[in-house]
């Protein structure tokens, strides 16, 4: 498993450049955060959960989230890493299905690749949407379905595995 290598621990302070308004239809204009770190997400072994995709399709994500308390707005905040400057990398996503009951639940099947680009994020929004409706009624799906970073470990793996 990759790891994030950022100067940051725990209960640490991280200071870091950020949008203003962390948007793919937006040029940043960027703005000197710091937030004592409280915890760090990594979404390919936590999945972006689809409703928030499904209200904000156009936010930049990536693999990593780290939150923790913002000190000047005195407020709990989550960024982006891969948002932040001297990281910017425009994430490509996929939709996988996961066991929400495993250990690591990392998808065990992705479909679909979605670009950094808000022709592809609102399609991605309402495919979340369908999915949704359709899987509502149905008391026989043990999976969930979730929002990955698409990385080169999991394309390959999906590609060695089916």
């Amino acid at each position: 498993m990759r790891h994030l290598h950022l100067p940051v621990q725990l209960g640490g302070l991280l200071q870091f450049d950020y949008p203003e308004r962390n948007l793919l239809t937006l040029e940043p204009t960027w703005r000197s955060r710091t937030i004592v770190v409280e915890s760090i997400t990594d979404t390919l072994r936590e999945p972006i959960d689809p409703r928030a995709v499904e209200l904000e399709p156009l936010l930049r994500r990536g693999r990593w989230l780290v939150t923790g308390w913002d000190v000047e707005l005195q407020a709990e905040r989550s960024f982006y890493v891969e948002a932040m400057r001297g990281v910017w990398t425009p994430q490509w996503l996929t939709l996988g299905l996961y066991d929400p009951m495993a250990d690591e639940p990392g998808p065990l099947r992705i479909r679909g690749v979605f670009a950094p680009t808000v022709r592809d994020r609102l399609f991605l929004a309402e495919v979340l949407r369908r999915f949704r409706r359709k899987a509502a009624p149905r008391e026989d799906l043990w999976m969930n379905a979730g929002v990955f970073p698409l990385t080169a470990e999991l394309l390959s793996r999906e590609l060695c595995d089916g």
